[in-house]
């Protein structure tokens, strides 16, 4: 399984620049760098998140990398890509489908809370227990 999650996380990153090359040839190093940097730190958020030593997905900390990479980083990125400029106006909705996507989160968490506290998983709706943590999705 290591051995296939390397392997798609390489292709990724081929692919990834790749098509940063094709897309921002008009830009600078720095803008390259800047995506090349972003594509590295979502691979590491998503193998990091369940594998290796210490997952943060399993220390509550799930949520805010699913809100920054989710809507943040993947709005904005795009929104880039696409116009060569980043407006400040471009968080608004950024931050709304990082909010849907760290409800979904929530919602298949909050399922699982009875299994994740006897796995010592500490996620979001196991420390809000299943009331708040029900209340928190909605309102996300």
């Amino acid at each position: 399984m290591k051995r296939a999650m390397w392997g798609f996380g390489a292709a990724a990153l081929v692919s990834g620049i790749a098509l940063l090359l094709v897309a921002l040839g008009f830009a600078g190093v720095w803008v390259l760098l800047a995506f090349f940097v972003l594509g590295l730190s979502a691979i590491w958020a998503a193998v990091n998140y369940t594998a290796g030593s210490n997952p943060y997905g399993y220390a509550g900390f799930g949520d805010v990398s699913v809100f920054l990479f989710f809507g943040i980083v993947g709005v904005c990125g795009t929104y880039f890509l696409q116009a060569h400029t980043l407006p400040m106006v471009v968080l608004l909705p950024a931050a709304a489908l990082g909010c849907f996507a760290t409800a979904v989160l929530n919602v298949n968490n909050i399922r699982d809370i009875r299994s994740d506290k006897l796995a010592g998983k500490i996620t979001v709706p196991v420390r809000l227990v299943a009331i708040c943590a029900e209340s928190t999705a909605v309102h996300l």
